[in-house]
């Protein structure tokens, strides 16, 4: 009889980079949103005998009609998916209205430099 030999564990490398620990987001191969969205309507439109843009048109329509209920989340969260998110303002003052400086020298830099502008002006 053969002696059971002990197996070993395989050691796994400790580079975190590997594809494996790749970390959040879509795994690698996986169809995103959009691609699957437009997928499913071709495939109800090849049931239906229906055209995938008219399908579209109608979900459009669809989610319009919710919207103007009250019902904004469903339109909301297919127009994101697939159109993209609008662009979203961003505050790039101080509270009180101010420049952000990092540097406190920067700000006194920005004040003299606001000074001789207004003096070129006062000259013209």
């Amino acid at each position: 009889m053969k002696e059971k030999t002990e197996k070993k564990p395989t050691e796994r490398p400790q580079n975190k980079n590997l594809k494996r620990d790749a970390g959040p987001g879509r795994p690698k191969g996986r169809k995103n949103f959009k691609t699957l969205f437009y997928q499913a309507l071709e495939r109800i439109g090849e049931k239906s005998g229906v055209n995938p843009d008219d399908l579209e048109l109608e979900l459009i329509e669809t989610g319009i009609v919710y919207a103007r209920k009250g019902h904004y989340k469903f339109w909301k969260d297919v127009q994101d998916r697939v159109y993209g998110q609008s662009m979203k303002k961003m505050e790039v003052s101080a509270p009180d209205g101010e420049p952000l400086f990092h540097d406190p020298k920067a700000k006194e830099v920005a004040a003299k430099y606001e000074e001789e502008m207004f003096e070129l002006l006062k000259e013209e």
